[in-house]
């Protein structure tokens, strides 16, 4: 079973919107316990808006409420930009939990993308395909 939590700022929408996500992505039980943390935090670092780290024990999903530019400028994000946001870590997150990633190599499935560029990584083109789906089944029709 998965286990979330959400610290930060965040509403029943938002609530609702992760549930749906997870059943979509992990539509089966999970045989153990997998503790996901979802926290909305004021920036991340990087220009980054959200980031996923973990394993198949935990994960810890990042989601920013304002993105630092190169300019050291900060740019608030809509609550559809997080909602989309949210969407793409929380495929990561069922990356981790299915063993398909981990945070120490670029291993995908077994095999070894550390030659790949971003946008080639079977990770990321999984996670910016499915987030599309996600926030537009789940989020921008409600």
């Amino acid at each position: 079973m998965i286990i979330y939590s959400v610290k930060g700022k965040s509403s029943k929408k938002f609530d609702r919107y992760i549930q749906n996500c997870l059943n979509h992505l992990i539509p089966y039980p999970i045989e153990k316990d997998v503790d996901l943390l979802i926290r909305f935090k004021k920036h991340l670092k990087n220009e980054n808006t959200g980031q996923a780290i973990g394993d198949t024990n935990e994960v810890t999903v990042d989601i920013a409420r304002f993105q630092e530019l190169e300019d050291g400028t900060m740019k608030r994000l809509t609550l559809n930009e997080m909602a989309q946001n949210l969407a793409h870590e929380l495929v990561h997150a069922k990356q981790f939990i299915l063993g398909e990633i981990n945070s120490t190599d670029y291993i995908w499935k077994k095999i070894d993308y550390s030659e790949c560029n971003y946008w080639e990584q079977p990770w990321e083109v999984e996670a910016y395909h499915r987030e599309d789906y996600l926030y537009k089944t789940f989020w921008s029709k409600k």
